[in-house]
């Protein structure tokens, strides 16, 4: 009964791999989430290691990787984003984060770039919006 269930398991394992792998190029390929949480293996699928690898000063309200597709009579570019609640100056997070080293590390996007912005309904107060985004253009012909 042992030597059936060992030919099946060789079985499913090699008709299933090809499919799980396609199925992970699939969600690297086309995954656009606003609110990728940190830790999921999404996140580590499809972010940037250099936008990852960002920490929060102040932070207010929980990180959240975005990641979308900007549109131009078809896909024309991909953009990244860090995004957390601070209560540090615009100066402060200039101060701290190095966008120069950051387009470095990320040598395939071609613009790099730090926002603030008043804070949302439902943050806290005196709690505003930053991101780091990065952006990468698609060569259309």
């Amino acid at each position: 009964m042992k030597r059936p269930l060992k030919k099946l398991g060789i079985l499913a394992a090699i008709v299933l791999t090809p499919l799980i792998t396609l199925f992970g190029l699939f969600v690297v390929a086309f995954y656009e989430n606003y609110a990728i949480k940190p830790y999921t293996p999404v996140s580590f699928l499809v972010m940037a290691p250099a936008l990852r690898s960002i920490t929060p000063i102040e932070q207010c309200s929980p990180l959240v990787y975005q990641r979308y597709f900007q549109e131009c009579a078809g896909i024309c570019g991909e953009q990244q984003r860090v995004w957390f609640g601070t209560t540090a100056s615009l100066q402060t997070l200039q101060n701290t984060y190095d966008l120069d080293a950051l387009r470095a590390q990320l040598s395939g996007f071609d613009e790099v770039s730090l926002h603030m912005s008043t804070g949302r309904p439902g943050l806290p107060e005196g709690c505003n919006e930053a991101w780091i985004s990065a952006y990468d253009d698609y060569a259309i012909d």
